[in-house]
């Protein structure tokens, strides 16, 4: 099982997560999700999501993990689904 920990930090090349395979820890960077409250917490949510699909998928490529994680399929989740992604990193 990873770790999922919210950063309060902007990453390096603009990255909004990191996942560590060796110490088993995904690192979710808050000040690279911008300002705005609503948008950040829907790009919090993608990046989680996509966060956890590396880990999952730890042989898949940037593009794979992209395309099964993008911000549409976000958008269509349910306030549930949405609630329970971003319950994981706290």
């Amino acid at each position: 099982m990873f770790n999922v920990s919210l950063v309060n930090k902007r990453g390096s090349d603009n990255a909004l997560g990191y996942t560590d395979f060796k110490k088993k820890e995904v690192k979710i960077f808050k000040k690279s999700h911008g300002k705005n409250k609503k948008r950040e917490k829907n790009r919090l949510i993608n990046t989680i999501a996509h966060e956890i699909y590396h880990t999952k998928h730890p042989n898949a490529t940037e593009r794979e993990v992209y395309k099964k994680t993008s911000a549409t399929k976000v958008k269509n989740m349910s306030r549930n689904q949405k609630q329970r992604l971003y319950n994981k990193i706290y």
